[in-house]
């Protein structure tokens, strides 16, 4: 219900990061590949219930994947947070290790669920492409630490800078 209210042209088709309902109403104009990921399993999740048909999906798939293919990224990595509204990056042009990978888990949840729906909406074939695409394009090697044999937390891409921490086992 939320995606489906705020998932809108206005914000792009993405998925505004919250809405504050008290003391003054406002929707946050920012979003990460967190959210962005979450709101397109969201999609494939409602087809699955029955809340809405293959072609419905596919429409929601379609809008916001222009978007996405649209935004600046880094090694193929989204930025860790945009402004919805215009589309920028937001803040020092950073990738999260964390935000990318559930980006990416989730382009990757999606390319296998849709495509029980192929045979009703032909043209998820091509969505299923341009997910791979959007998926299998992102460099993770950028953020992996041979040495350590460890994922960095992010980059800040300003400079290429890798920081000093990671995540341990």
């Amino acid at each position: 219900s939320y995606f489906d209210s705020y998932v809108t042209i206005e914000e792009n088709y993405l998925p505004p990061d919250n809405v504050q309902e008290s003391p003054v109403f406002a929707v946050a104009h920012r979003t990460s590949p967190t959210n962005i990921g979450m709101y397109l399993v969201s999609a494939l999740a409602a087809c699955d219930c029955g809340f809405i048909d293959a072609h419905t999906l596919y429409t929601k798939l379609e809008k916001t994947l222009l978007t996405i293919e649209d935004l600046p990224k880094k090694h193929g990595h989204l930025y860790n947070w945009y402004d919805t509204e215009k589309l920028t990056v937001l803040g020092t042009p950073y990738i999260s290790t964390v935000d990318s990978g559930n980006f990416v888990v989730s382009l990757i949840t999606l390319i296998e669920g849709i495509s029980e729906y192929e045979k009703d909406e032909p043209r998820l074939t091509d969505i299923k492409e341009r997910l791979k695409n959007i998926a299998y394009s992102t460099d993770f090697t950028v953020l992996y630490s041979k040495k350590r044999k460890l994922f960095y937390i992010g980059m800040d891409t300003s400079g290429e800078v890798s920081g000093e921490n990671c995540y341990d086992l």
